[in-house]
């Protein structure tokens, strides 16, 4: 699977030219409604020529690439009156390329001045304070500044920073490219964490190519000019095309994608170098959240951002990822925690304990309850390109006798998932952990005791019967077994101390076969424990059958546990260790899924979705609704 980069934005929704021209045309009305502007242009220089049009949607079209974009606006009907002669322009189209970088910021003031633009420029170049007709040309722009609002060059007679003290806002002013000519100036907002660009030139958002066919020299280049000027004075209307048709628009609605809602939007395309067609193009919004500070480096969008077979996809940062899914997921499971509990490692994206936690108070056959606890810096949740790792590398509990404590036992696991999705029982579909069918789960397990209690080969089977006890999760069971032994097994007593690995799991597969030789062992297992882990005790030979059964299921990745508080049967979790069935085994699994099983795609009106996987980012795929 391709590694996929979000190229340091926290989000990106990707779309093809597709998808986005069917979304942008069956919305059309309404986003005309909202936006007139985005329907009509309407410019003129005096007297002397004007254009007035309503436009059909616009459609992104080939051409484009990283911050640079080309669109086609349809004309549905208009006239343009030039200086040598008049032209009807429905039916005709007007072709431009749009400079991404200058689309404004979500909720970010926007504006152009394009009266007396020389006296302001004049103004800006030699003032530290702001001058009357500039006051006034923020007013037009509905913006109010104090007297004591000051002037800053950023490039002496291009770019210029204002800042009014009295309200705390600041703004940058840009010498504007119109069809040529410098005849205008923008004015965007500062944004706290947004990237403010400061060129050496007078900048060019908008670039008409064609305008009709209109091939009159002087006529042709004024239309042009016109639309440009349109254009520029409604920069704002394209953030607002383009959120309309982003799927985090219709996600942020639901409080557990909520954290969504960007704060800094980018933009960006990408074309294959051959035969680009409109399904093989890509567009792409690029967000940041909370206020995060945007990346410096170009607009781009990588070339896989689209899941096969879709044809939209969200892209979400492995760091923002853990830090807004995994974590608190994590932090609502484990007993009494809190988010407090937890560090977030970005550097190795990693969600680690930084206090001690309780897994589960779990009873005991003999009706004594221990408490399975992970230590300081014993638990993780990483997540590695396309699969999460989930670590327990002290989950312990005490081992007591006559009423003190004489040891510990220690378990370590280490289990990976895949991520994907489940429909729910209401029909939303959910994200969901799979086991990768190359699963390589490990177990270990060890023990710190008092000699004087117990011989080395005693404590081991102790941790054996332990781990029947509990089952690595905590299962509560009213019979104790074990994943090692073979029906001749309860005939024989014991099994000679130096049974290998091999021959203990041969066994295993024959005790599974058969169901009566299970059951008796079950019961043999049980009675053991039951006489271990109360106040009885049991044969040395007893002991070291258990110890050598421990050589093989100590490292065995089937010990399963807790099934989010649920009881199972110890017969049932038996027969899915041995079969692989890692679905339905009831260890960690149920407790990673609770971790992410919150996020569903119920309510979404205009896509529908269809995969999710991680490949370094998480990649949600969508089509368009039905």
């Amino acid at each position: 699977m391709a590694f996929i980069t979000t190229n340091g934005w926290d989000t990106v929704f990707a779309t093809n030219y597709t998808n986005l021209n069917q979304q942008i045309a069956a919305q059309w009305s309404s986003l005309v409604a909202k936006a007139p502007s985005l329907g009509t242009i309407t410019a003129s220089i005096g007297d002397k020529a004007n254009v007035n049009i309503d436009m059909s949607p616009w459609q992104l079209t080939q051409g484009g690439s990283g911050g640079l974009v080309k669109l086609v606006l349809p004309i549905k009907s208009g006239i343009f009156k030039g200086i040598m002669d008049n032209y009807a322009l429905g039916g005709q189209n007007i072709l431009i390329e749009l400079a991404l970088e200058w689309v404004p910021q979500p909720n970010q003031i926007q504006f152009s001045i394009d009266d007396n633009v020389a006296t302001v420029q004049a103004d800006l170049n030699k003032s530290t304070t702001v001058t009357t007709a500039i006051i006034h040309a923020f007013e037009n722009g509905k913006v109010t500044l104090s007297s004591s609002a000051t002037v800053s060059p950023i490039t002496t007679g291009v770019t210029w920073k204002i800042t009014d003290p009295s309200s705390g806002m600041s703004f940058y002013a840009y010498i504007t490219n119109v069809g040529g000519g410098s005849s205008m100036i923008s004015v965007y907002q500062y944004v706290v964490h947004s990237l403010m660009v400061a060129p050496d030139h007078p900048i060019t958002p908008v670039t008409v190519i064609s305008a009709g066919n209109i091939s009159d020299r002087i006529d042709g280049p004024i239309l042009k000019e016109l639309i440009a000027d349109n254009i520029d004075r409604n920069l704002k209307e394209f953030n607002f095309v383009f959120a309309t048709v982003d799927v985090v628009t219709q996600l942020v609605d639901t409080d557990v994608w909520a954290w969504l809602q960007p704060t800094t939007n980018g933009y960006a395309v990408v074309e294959p170098l051959e035969n680009p067609t409109n399904d093989s193009c890509t567009f792409a919004i690029l967000s940041m959240v909370n206020n995060r500070t945007a990346p410096k480096a170009a607009l781009q969008v990588d070339v896989n951002a689209i899941a096969k077979d879709c044809t939209s996809s969200l892209l979400i940062s492995p760091y923002m990822f853990l830090k807004y899914m995994l974590a608190p997921g994590v932090s609502s499971i484990f007993q009494g925690s809190s988010k407090t509990d937890f560090t977030i490692d970005e550097g190795n994206l990693s969600v680690i304990n930084s206090n001690k936690l309780t897994w589960a108070n779990v009873e005991l056959e003999s009706g004594k309850t221990v408490q399975l606890s992970v230590d300081t810096g014993h638990f993780a949740m990483t997540i590695q390109n396309d699969r999460i790792t989930l670590s327990f590398s002290n989950l312990n509990y005490p081992i007591t006798l006559l009423g003190g404590e004489v040891g510990k036992t220690n378990i370590i696991f280490n289990g990976q998932f895949k991520l994907s999705l489940k429909t729910g029982t209401n029909g939303n579909k959910t994200l969901w952990f799979d086991v990768p069918e190359n699963q390589p789960n490990v177990t270990n397990v060890s023990a710190v005791m008092d000699d004087a209690y117990f011989t080395v080969e005693l404590v081991v089977g102790i941790i054996t019967i332990a781990l029947s006890v509990i089952c690595i999760g905590g299962v509560i069971g009213k019979a104790i077994a074990s994943r090692a032994a073979t029906a001749a097994l309860k005939e024989a007593g014991a099994v000679e101390a130096t049974a290998s690995s091999s021959e203990i799991r041969l066994a295993l597969q024959d005790l599974l076969k058969s169901p009566a030789a299970k059951r008796a062992f079950i019961g043999e297992a049980g009675a053991d424990a039951l006489n271990m882990l109360g106040k009885a005790s049991i044969s040395a030979n007893r002991a070291n059958m258990w110890s050598s059964v421990a050589k093989w299921t100590g490292t065995l990745a089937a010990l399963t546990g807790l099934a989010d508080g649920t009881l199972i049967t110890l017969g049932a979790v038996l027969e899915h260790a041995a079969q692989h069935n890692w679905d339905n085994t009831p260890a960690f699994k149920g407790f990673a899924n609770r971790t992410i099983a919150p996020y569903t795609f119920g309510g979404l009106k205009t896509f529908e979705v269809q995969t999710a996987s991680l490949a370094g980012s998480l990649q949600i795929g969508f089509t368009a609704a039905a």
